[in-house]
């Protein structure tokens, strides 16, 4: 079977994920009867942000004596005799090959996706006698070509007190309300990527 598309290899911060665990992966997909992926594999390192180090540590912690911190990271970073700067593409890097071991081929190169937070601020507002507190967040989805999809909404307090009466403030409507914003990104997400894997 042919896999049209990439493969998104996804961390949550496992820190004990090993090269024998993304050698089982790989047969998996192979034993699924996959034998050729005609996009990327991409590391996404998006559950966590791009920060490598931790509050607290000292300057000499960093490489010395921890890896960068990452949401995707295989042998604790250790690629060789060195610790990569890049855990999520290496990660991506080595399952790719690991693939092609086990008999699937990939036309697409190695690549990494990240999600970056680039600021954001306490939001707080009353509507029809309710109280609602939050935040706001200016953010980015940064795709394997280096393009950037920026969410930036354009929201204030004022816009909400402006609502009609006959709108149901609630928590699941603000929450469907935040569902379509970002749904808005979906569609240039799609094409940036598509653009991409034709640049490869």
């Amino acid at each position: 079977a042919v896999w049209r598309g990439d493969i998104v290899l996804k961390g949550y911060g496992d820190p004990t994920l090993s090269s024998p665990r993304l050698r089982q992966l790989a047969r998996r997909v192979r034993a699924l009867g996959i034998m050729h992926v005609t996009g990327m594999v991409i590391g996404d390192e998006s559950f966590f942000d791009k920060a490598r180090t931790a509050p607290g540590w000292k300057a000499s912690f960093y490489i010395e004596e921890s890896p960068p911190l990452s949401a995707l990271v295989v042998d604790r970073a250790w690629t060789g005799k060195r610790i990569t700067l890049t855990p999520a593409y290496t990660a991506a890097d080595l399952f790719r090959r690991m693939l092609i071991k086990a008999g699937v081929t990939v036309d697409g190169k190695a690549a990494m996706m990240t999600f970056n937070i680039q600021g954001g601020g306490p939001l707080t507002f009353a509507h029809a006698g309710a109280y609602f507190v939050g935040f706001w967040l200016r953010a980015a989805f940064v795709y394997p070509a280096g393009q950037m999809i920026v969410h930036d909404p354009v929201l204030s307090t004022e816009a909400l007190l402006d609502l009609p009466s006959g709108v149901n403030l609630t928590p699941v409507t603000i929450l469907a309300a935040q569902l379509a914003v970002v749904s808005v990104a979906i569609g240039p997400a799609l094409y940036l990527r598509a653009k991409a894997r034709r640049k490869t």
